[in-house]
């Protein structure tokens, strides 16, 4: 996968006593700014350009604020993504993924680039409501099972029939727990409060695609809702989330911990 491929649809963060807190008061996201700290220092800042609230640039800069990587969302004109690429300093493309779709606005097949290596994975919809991914790397074959649940959300990834991970999910498709390789991740709520863009608007109105599209459920399931989340813990891990918000209940900063540690920052900017 290519550097830029986890970027912002995962990860957000809020503020603290350095934060200048922009007043912004509409509900059209242009741009983040992501902040990664290391030890308390800046390791990394990632700015994110959108449109029609949905990321079409990141752009990459390490402690030095030296561009180091891009990274691109192209859709369709039915707002589908089609396709992303991963650019570096000197223009020349990293990293390309192409999706096809179906006649359901299915995935179908998606291929990612990078280097010499090419990495091919298709799908087939059964009627048993499973989803068979083979994967093709360099001549080299792997599968996976995808099961859909009765709401019609993928909630299990099966492996060698064996369940790798699985998902429990709320009325509103926020996950309350994500069990992954037997460590279950258990997920808290702010009261108030919603995420400023929609899976709709980067994946379409079909539920499956999120997770076929990056193949893998742990990495995807968080994205079907928009809950603003507060904690996630484990038996022996805790990220939390603090968030600052506009007028319409929308974030402006988040900022999280992981075990109690300044982790990073994000800052929403909207017109």
């Amino acid at each position: 996968m290519g550097k830029a491929t986890c970027v912002v649809i995962l990860i957000i963060s809020c503020s603290s006593e350095n934060i200048e807190l922009i007043e912004n008061y509409s509900r059209n996201l242009i741009r983040t700014e992501q902040k990664i700290f290391e030890n308390d220092e800046l390791s990394e800042r990632i700015v994110t350009e959108f449109s029609s609230n949905k990321p079409i640039k990141s752009s990459f800069y390490d402690e030095d604020n030296v561009l180091t990587y891009i990274h691109e969302w192209n859709y369709s004109n039915g707002d589908l993504l089609l396709s992303e690429k991963g650019y570096l300093p000197n223009g020349v493309v990293d990293y390309e993924k192409n999706i096809n779709y179906d006649n359901a606005n299915r995935v179908r097949e998606t291929k990612r680039t990078r280097d010499n290596n090419i990495t091919s994975t298709s799908f087939i919809y059964n009627n048993d409501n499973t989803v068979v991914s083979e994967t093709n790397v360099n001549g080299n074959i792997s599968t996976k099972v995808f099961e859909i649940g009765s709401r019609g959300v993928i909630n299990k990834e099966i492996v060698n029939n064996n369940v790798r991970v699985s998902v429990e999910y709320d009325d509103d498709f926020n996950v309350i727990s994500l069990t992954s390789f037997l460590t279950t991740y258990n997920y808290l709520y702010q009261e108030s409060g919603a995420f400023p863009f929609s899976y709709t608007s980067v994946y379409g109105d079909n539920l499956l695609n999120a997770v076929l599209i990056s193949n893998s459920l742990a990495d995807s399931a968080g994205i079907l809702g928009n809950k603003l989340i507060s904690k996630i813990a484990s038996h022996s891990s805790e990220i939390e989330y603090l968030y600052t918000l506009n007028e319409f209940n929308l974030p402006i900063t988040r900022q999280y911990y992981s075990n109690g540690e300044l982790f990073g920052e994000l800052y929403f900017t909207y017109e």
